[in-house]
């Protein structure tokens, strides 16, 4: 919801979302979850935060198959929102 606000609407229609560059299917985002914490205390602080994406096949049923590591990024105008590595 709060990206769809930010105008990031056409990833998650399965219709016209365009993920060509990473498969060859009619792929989409179903939802994104994000938790961030902050601690402080006397020793200092420490925060954290971790991101997660479904991403849904449209159209008929086939496997993705992940079978060696790769580095992802999250961009919004060019600028790293998060980077990840699947292992």
């Amino acid at each position: 919801e709060a990206l769809e606000k930010m105008g990031v609407k056409q990833v998650f229609n399965p219709e016209s979302a365009d993920l060509s560059g990473i498969s060859k299917m009619n792929l989409h985002l179903g939802r994104i979850i994000q938790k961030a914490t902050i601690e402080v205390h006397e020793m200092g602080t420490r925060a954290s935060a971790v991101c997660t994406a479904d991403i849904t096949c449209y159209g008929p049923a086939s496997n993705i198959k992940l079978d060696h590591p790769f580095l992802f990024l999250v961009l919004r105008d060019d600028i790293p929102l998060f980077i990840g590595q699947f292992v």
